[in-house]
Parts: C-alpha cells; structure tokens; sequence
C-alpha cells in the first residue's frame, strides 16, 4: 500500500543541489545524490521521507542521573524547527550543512529542518574540521558542536566565514575562544537545550551578552528557587520544571547560572560547579578537567578538582571571584568520565571521588 505524502516535507526538495519532485523520486535517488554521505545521515533521511508519520526517540545524556527515553513525534519536531527558522531567518532554498554526526538529535534535526523547511542540504562526515568533496563552497547555516568551532577557529579560521549562520550546541563553549571570535562578520549562536524539548528552545549570540533569549512561542518563567520554567510547545510536558538555575533579565530573556540539583554548599555558599568550571578554564585552557565535591567536616562540603593529566594545577597565585571557588583537593585521572554528548558525568564523578581515600591522588 503506497503511502500518502508527508505534508510536513516542503516539496521539492533539494539535496546537494539536486530536486527531487516527490517521496517516490527522492528514494530511487538518495542512494546517488548520497554517495559521498556518512551511511547514517543516507538511513535518516530514507527513515524519515519513508515514513507515513517518523518519530524521534532521543536519550538524556545522563549527566546528573540514569538516562531517560522519550520520544517525539515529526509534529512537535516540525514547531522546534519553525521556531528556529524565525529566530535566525532561514529560508527556503538556503544552503545547509550537516557536518555533525546524523544519529544524536542534533544532527537528526538539522536534517528535519532542511527537509521541512526547504533548505538545500548537503552533508559531509563529522570531523573537526568538516571537509566537503567540493572546495570554497558557501553556506547560508551550519550547526557545529564547541569541539569543531575550536578547531576551525585555530586551524582554519578562514573557513568560517563559509559557514554562514553556526548554530553551537552540544556543551559550554570556552570564554577564550568566544573572545577570539569577537570579529568574525556572521552570526554564531549558542543554544539552550536539554532532551526534554526536543532542541533548543533558547540562543544567545557570541559577543551578544551572556543572556538566551527564547524562541519564538516558547513562554519562560522562574519558581521562588530561581530555578527555570519553560513552556515549550514542542515539549511533552507543560509547563515545564527544570532544575536549571537563572537570572531573568526581560521577559524573555535570562543568563544561566548552573543546575539547582548540582548546587555545593560548601562553607555556607552555594557554588554552581558549572561557573567554577568556566572560570578554571579561563586560567588553563589546555588542560581538561570537572569539578566536583566530597563530604568535609569543616567546610560541609568541598570543591574537588578532577583532573585529565600527570600533573595538578598551580592554583596559588589566581583571583578567584569568590575565595571558596577554589577547590580544596585535585584529582588526577586518564580520562574524566563523560556522557555519550561529551558532557562531565557528575553522578560518575561522586562515586568515584567517593571511593577514594584523603590525599593527593591519581587514577590511572
């Protein structure tokens, strides 16, 4: 039985420059106009054109806890993409690259909002520094993750300007690289997002100022706690409780602070190990860490710093913001335990602080 059409496709469509007419075309040609495609974005799209009515099963990161499953319908990823054509003004016809990896949701929606948008896309494989068979072409939107932005910006920064609109997301991006783009001519967006909507629902512009500012139909709000509060129309849940802590500074508008559920209170302070992070990262660029925390009878609880490497930080001579902001104790480790989008696992960093004696010390 031939399926009806997909209304939520903007037909034509075009890939790689090339029109395809209806579902039927475009089938009997991905495997051509793909060829050059990672096999995963070339099952993506077969998935999703193919099917009377696809639906997105995405996985939390599991950051801060067990991940979690969900899933979304094309409806709900179709508001998330219109909403994200207002806020950056694409259009159909304009030239897209999928330079991430096609399975995570990141990459997956980029591939949506080219095909229910009307947007050119092409598609090269992950790397940090994505390559196309094709040299000097010209894009109008990108989507990237911090690892790639770095890599382009010390490796090829020329090449940026090719990219048009760069959509970051997928983890914080360093202040000194920020700083670094202060001068690129495009616009380079971070977004706001977690697995509960879907995408992003929040940006903020580089060198714009530190707030997001909400997409378009999504309302934001705070309980007593600061903690956020978002209704997202392409969530599964409204409104939406989050344990993300922030300053609103309009009515759209807020600055992240950290996760509520993250919060070390140590010596009577409440420290958001995501701030220390970034200001840590400011003072040693080169190095990886995460901070984290243990039990102290003194202090109730204190910062630890666990740490990639053979050899700890001078932490001496630094201006903290805060005099508590420095950690009390380093770790050293191979690797830091991280989730599968990159991100500090901070329930895998308590238990293995947790298993450790006092002292200086190193896991390898």
């Amino acid at each position: 039985m031939e399926l009806e059409p997909a209304t939520w496709i903007y037909w034509p469509l075009t890939l790689e420059g090339r029109s395809f007419q209806d579902r039927a075309e475009l089938l009997a040609g991905l495997a051509e106009v793909g060829q050059n495609w990672p096999s995963r974005a070339v099952q993506e799209v077969e998935y999703l054109v193919g099917t009377a009515s696809p639906v997105l099963k995405v996985r939390s990161s599991g950051s801060t806890g067990t991940p979690k499953e969900m899933e979304f319908s094309i409806d709900q990823a179709m508001l998330s993409a219109r909403a994200t054509a207002a806020a950056l003004q694409l259009q159909p016809g304009h030239r897209a690259l999928l330079a991430l990896d096609a399975e995570p949701i990141g990459g997956r929606m980029m591939i949506v909002r080219a095909l229910g948008l009307g947007l050119n896309l092409s598609v090269c494989a992950p790397s940090s520094i994505p390559v196309r068979p094709t040299s000097q072409e010209q894009f109008d939107f990108t989507a990237l993750v911090p690892r790639q932005l770095h890599e382009i910006q010390k490796r090829a920064p020329d090449r940026l300007k090719d990219f048009g609109t760069i959509l970051i997301g997928g983890g914080p991006i360093d202040p000194e690289l920020e700083a670094r783009l202060s001068g690129h001519p495009g616009a380079i967006y971070h977004s706001f997002a977690m697995t509960e909507t879907l995408s992003h629902f929040a940006l903020r512009q580089l060198n714009g100022g530190p707030a997001y500012t909400a997409l378009p139909s999504v309302e934001i709000k705070v309980d007593d706690q600061s903690r956020l509060i978002v209704n997202c129309p392409w969530a599964n849940e409204m409104p939406l409780m989050t344990q993300d802590v922030v300053e609103l500074t309009g009515p759209n508008e807020f600055i992240w602070r950290g996760r509520a559920d993250l919060v070390i209170n140590s010596g009577g302070l409440k420290i958001h190990p995501e701030q220390v992070e970034t200001w840590l990262n400011s003072e040693f660029p080169n190095r990886t860490f995460a901070i984290s925390s243990e039990p102290d009878t003194s202090w109730g609880e204190r910062l630890v710093l666990v740490l990639e490497g053979d050899a700890p930080l001078n932490l001496e001579k630094l201006v903290p913001p805060h005099p508590a902001w420095v950690p009390k104790r380093q770790v050293l480790v191979t690797e830091i335990p991280k989730t599968r989008t990159g991100k500090p696992a901070r329930a895998e960093l308590k238990a293995l602080l947790s298993r450790m004696k006092e002292g200086p010390s190193t896991i390898h």
